[in-house]
């Protein structure tokens, strides 16, 4: 994949940015936490300040997300970073909005924003409009915290030793299950299948991401990630970051603890997961790959996939009819059958992406 320069690539604004752009006319729903320190410093206005801001988005989640700011209370603040949290309720119906608004991070700012449009590209997208760290650090509501996670996931891009940084992420261990493979976990946002050395993927648990770089990408396709095709919006971004010539540094030490619901361990839960997981590979492989896919070819795809899944659940009718999980097999065919018949609907359809390794859209991104 090409490396390109940032200004060439940055004459032409993507969607994603214009509707960036057109939400700063809006009027935003916030309401702003009294810091129980100073606040952090915009680096338009002090572009030599160390400050963080810390993201998390959540939906319909108290439970999980009050576990979540417990853990986010023991997490240490470096004296010389100025950190703020800000909180997205991307249009919650319990009590959600009411525990962001309670929860206090004693040394940092807190914000909390309500993003009514559903999907968590919207919600992180609000985010980093709302914010005003040089570095944004991302993570989910069902997540346990490291004490020097702060310090550790922003420190190389403050060193200028990375553009983004991919934090490990291991699944809780009352989550693990003996059937399980590194798909399954991998399908929970566990790290152990991403590359150690020269990582190309992030996940969105764990992530840190230089703000110049979000803002040149104008931030995540809001076609993808929970909420919309389901998956796979940080791994496109994370693409757009190696096209633009940026680095991701991996931080596989600074690992947190993935506590999903035990409902995503269930069978029937996989299965939606594969059908999603097909979706969004393939609308990065249309979009962005710009791969062909001819109706005759896609047709003998699909039949052979459909008979290779045919066989394999005919042969395996127990592991297929188990309560929790699915043999791997079948969720890989599940996912490439996805996968194609995704890529399949979009044949003719305007090209979201100039050309593969380039950011520039070309199509509408709602």
């Amino acid at each position: 994949m090409r490396s390109h320069d940032f200004k060439t690539l940055c004459k032409q604004p993507s969607q994603t940015a214009l509707a960036c752009s057109a939400l700063k006319k809006a009027k935003p729903v916030i309401s702003n936490v009294p810091a129980q320190d100073k606040p952090v410093s915009d680096e338009r206005s002090n572009p030599l300040r160390q400050a963080v801001t810390i993201a998390i988005c959540s939906r319909n989640r108290a439970a999980a997300l009050q576990a979540t700011l417990a853990s986010l209370q023991h997490v240490a603040i470096p004296t010389d970073y100025d950190v703020e949290l800000v909180l997205v309720d991307n249009g919650s119906t319990d009590g959600t909005h009411e525990i962001m608004q309670r929860f206090r991070f004693p040394g940092a700012t807190v914000k909390v924003v309500r993003e009514d449009r559903t999907g968590l590209s919207h919600a992180r997208n609000r985010a980093v409009l709302e914010s005003a760290g040089k570095v944004l650090l991302f993570s989910d509501d069902d997540i346990r915290f490291p004490i020097d996670w702060i310090k550790q996931m922003a420190s190389p891009i403050f060193s200028d030793n990375a553009d983004a940084v991919a934090g490990g992420v291991k699944l809780a261990q009352s989550l693990e299950r003996p059937w399980a493979t590194e798909l399954h976990r991998s399908w929970l946002a566990s790290t152990e299948s991403i590359d150690r050395s020269s990582p190309e993927r992030l996940v969105g648990a764990n992530m840190a991401i230089r703000r110049r770089i979000l803002e040149k990408l104008g931030g995540f396709d809001v076609m993808l990630g929970a909420g919309a095709l389901g998956f796979a919006e940080e791994t496109l971004l994370a693409q757009q970051i190696i096209a633009l010539g940026g680095t991701i540094a991996p931080a596989w030490a600074v690992c947190v603890e993935h506590h999903p619901d035990l409902s995503r361990l269930q069978r029937d839960s996989y299965l939606e997961a594969a059908v999603k997981m097909g979706q969004s590979e393939g609308y990065i492989d249309h979009h962005w790959y710009h791969l062909p896919c001819s109706w005759l070819r896609g047709y003998l795809k699909l039949s052979a996939i459909y008979f290779k899944l045919w066989r394999f659940q005919l042969k395996n009718r127990q592991a297929c009819r188990h309560q929790e999980g699915s043999p791997a097999k079948e969720l890989i065919l599940r996912r490439d059958l996805a996968s194609w018949r995704f890529r399949m609907s979009e044949r003719g359809s305007p090209l979201r992406y100039a050309k593969s390794g380039e950011t520039t859209p070309m199509g509408h991104v709602p």
